[in-house]
């Protein structure tokens, strides 16, 4: 495949085999204290859009971003949650073939996060995906760098996190 020719599409059978992948992990903190971090990967996770920087970033490294802000917290925590989309679609097409909507995501993530106090961040894409968790899941607080989105919408989802109101 020439470099210059990385389609992010469903016709890339590189990135097709990736999605077979969870494109999540769970990390498991050192406290007992019911808190879950949840880290959301922006679309830088690999750039240039090649499938050198691919293969380097997403098999070889399997990248996920705030690896190092996450590894620091371990110890104060009981869980962490690293996700990424390697479509880098916005989590729209969710992040595997199994987990392919921000729907199915949510329920996959309520179930691993049940009874904990939840914590969401990211930046970019990833912003925009930890406010849509930390309003869907009744997050703690919302860590959110750049993600776009339009407030109303997220505002129905729940009223507290209307520009951050009462987190």
């Amino acid at each position: 495949m020439d470099e210059s020719t990385f389609g992010i599409n469903n016709h890339n059978l590189l990135l097709k085999s990736v999605r077979k992948n969870n494109n999540y992990k769970v990390i498991h903190g050192l406290e007992n204290n019911k808190i879950c971090l949840i880290f959301c990967s922006s679309n830088a996770i690999y750039f240039p859009n090649t499938q050198e920087t691919f293969i380097k970033r997403i098999l070889c490294e399997d990248k996920y971003e705030w690896t190092t802000v996450s590894s620091y917290l371990c110890s104060r925590v009981e869980k962490i949650i690293m996700i990424r989309d390697v479509y880098k679609n916005w989590y729209v097409t969710g992040i595997s073939e199994e987990v392919d909507t921000i729907d199915k995501l949510l329920i996959l993530l309520g179930k691993e996060c049940c009874g904990y106090d939840i914590m969401t961040f990211g930046n970019s894409a990833g912003g925009y995906l930890a406010t849509i968790i930390g309003a869907k899941l009744g997050a703690r607080a919302v860590f959110n760098w750049g993600g776009a989105m339009e407030p109303l919408s997220i505002s129905r989802c729940n009223k507290t996190l209307l520009f951050f109101g009462q987190i």
